[in-house]
C-alpha cells in the first residue's frame, strides 16, 4: 500500500511539473526554445567530455598493449637466437652452458 501511494504521489508530481512546463512554454515559447537549446548543448558538452575520457582510456590501453606486444616479439626473437646458437654449437660443453643459460630461472638460486 505504501509503495502504491509513493508511486501515485510521484505520478502526480510528474504531471504537475509537466503542466507547469507546458504553461511556461505557452507563455513564452521563444525563451522555452532557448532553454531547451541550452539544455541540449549542455548534454552534448557532457557527452563530448565522456567521449574524450573514453578516448584517453582507450589510447592508454592501446599503448600498453603495443608495448606488451613489442616485448613479446623481442623475447621471441631472443629465444629463437638462443635456439639457433644451441643448434649451431658443436662443442658439447659450450652447448650445455648455452642450454643452461637459456632455461627460465637459470640464474636464480633455490633456497
Amino acid at each position: 500500500m505504501l509503495a502504491f501511494l509513493k508511486n501515485l504521489a510521484g505520478v502526480k508530481v510528474d504531471k504537475a511539473a509537466q503542466a507547469g512546463i507546458e504553461a511556461l512554454v505557452r507563455w513564452d515559447p521563444k525563451s522555452a526554445s532557448e532553454a531547451e537549446l541550452r539544455t541540449m548543448e549542455q548534454r552534448l558538452d557532457d557527452l563530448g567530455r565522456e567521449v574524450a575520457l573514453a578516448r584517453q582510456g582507450y589510447d592508454k590501453e592501446k599503448r600498453e598493449a603495443d608495448t606488451i606486444q613489442a616485448l613479446s616479439h623481442q623475447r621471441m626473437a631472443a629465444a629463437e637466437q638462443l635456439q639457433q646458437q644451441i643448434n649451431n654449437e658443436s662443442d658439447p660443453t659450450r652447448k650445455a652452458a648455452v642450454e643452461k643459460a637459456s632455461q627460465p630461472w637459470s640464474g636464480c638460486s633455490s633456497r
